[in-house]
């Protein structure tokens, strides 16, 4: 038996120093990529100090930053350039979140959500859009669509993530990220309004400003991200303790009536306007847009997704998931949006908003009740000594 013994105890000790060092090389990685998402804030900075600096008729504070690589651009190819390493960097970054949360479902969907958000950026080559004098002599192409349609992708991927990341870790980086995503959305707001001056090659006095602002909150978000996850190794996992008081059932019926009835105005109202992009099958007529859009196409697409999101809303609500208070909270925030921005773009109340706009509020207001309450403990993650 000591014999045996002496045999056995040298196999454990070398599996032992195997599995050390592989968990050292992972630990490693997962540092250097979530250094590489701290970089990749820094690097989008520099490149909106030196790429204007080749185009001296450009203007950062009335221009958008896409202008930079827009097709005519004289900086285009530059920025191209600079974009390889920033793209890799940021998808590295969300493969780092990934790897922090190796018992944390929500972090880990919002490491997959920032992966696909810097993925994304391979397909922005293939999707420029043209410079301003162009657009406005009518030459714009399917590139300047697809511009604005990965645009609206982008926007919608990284602000799931900032939502899915603030479930998971803690009251002060929900605070942070509430408080993030209100500023966003006031900037979005912002540019959004100013965008039709492009297509005119209007003035748009500060347009540029209005999405650097936008852009830079949600860099510094990532920055603190990354270094709320570097304050402390892997190994300690944080483990999800989750009080939620009992919804009463009638503020549950009533978030499930909303949702359905938003979502399916929302489903109904996006498949009319793209059926007629000229508003004929609603007695609307594209002049009430004030030429923020050429006709109800995009607004007919953004409703219909906005119908869809709110149907699968219910279906989360009403199977008691543990995500159903983040997906009912973005398909409502999303409806809340877009009654702000349409009120903002017709310049006018309508009865239709008091129909349509109230409910949200009150849907909104009874998804509070589901919010759980957290637990944080650190927890000694010992998985690679069991038995060892």
């Amino acid at each position: 038996m000591a014999h045996a013994h002496f045999i056995i105890t040298p196999g454990r000790n070398t599996l032992r120093a195997f599995i050390d060092s592989r968990h050292a090389a992972r630990q490693t990685l997962r540092v250097y990529l979530l250094l590489g998402g701290i970089l990749s804030s820094v690097l989008y900075l520099l490149m909106n100090i030196i790429v204007p600096m080749r185009w001296p008729a450009y203007d950062s504070a009335s221009q958008t930053i896409s202008e930079l690589s827009a097709i005519g651009a004289p900086t285009r190819t530059l920025w191209m350039w600079l974009s390889i390493p920033y793209t890799l960097l940021v998808t590295g970054f969300g493969w780092g979140v990934w790897m922090s949360a190796p018992n944390n479902k929500r972090l880990r969907i919002a490491g997959i959500l920032l992966f696909a958000y810097g993925a994304l950026g391979i397909l922005w080559p293939f999707a420029p859009m043209h410079v301003r004098e162009t657009i406005a002599a009518g030459g714009s192409t399917f590139s300047d669509t697809l511009h604005i349609a990965l645009g609206v992708v982008t926007e919608m991927l990284y602000l799931f993530a900032l939502f899915f990341t603030a479930a998971a870790l803690g009251k002060k980086f929900l605070v942070y990220s509430a408080l993030t995503f209100i500023v966003l959305l006031i900037f979005v707001t912002m540019t959004f309004l100013d965008a039709p001056g492009i297509a005119k090659n209007e003035p748009t006095p500060f347009i540029g400003i209005w999405e650097r602002i936008n852009i830079g909150v949600f860099m510094l978000w990532s920055a603190v991200l990354a270094l709320d996850l570097l304050r402390g190794p892997a190994d300690y996992i944080e483990a999800n303790y989750e009080t939620r008081a009992a919804q009463p059932t009638w503020q549950r019926v009533i978030l499930l009536f909303v949702l359905g009835y938003e979502g399916l105005g929302g489903l109904a109202g996006g498949s009319f306007l793209l059926a007629t992009p000229n508003g004929s099958s609603m007695d609307m007529p594209v002049s009430i847009l004030h030429g923020y859009f050429p006709d109800f196409q995009i607004p007919g697409f953004i409703l219909l997704g906005l119908g869809l999101l709110n149907i699968i809303a219910f279906f989360f609500v009403l199977r008691k998931s543990w995500i159903d208070w983040i997906v009912a909270g973005i398909a409502l925030g999303g409806f809340i949006a877009w009654f702000g921005v349409e009120i903002a773009v017709l310049q006018e109340l309508h009865w239709l908003h008091a129909m349509w706009g109230l409910p949200v509020l009150i849907g909104a207001l009874a998804t509070l009740s589901l919010i759980p309450t957290k637990i944080y403990s650190n927890i000694w993650n010992n998985t690679y000594e069991t038995g060892l």
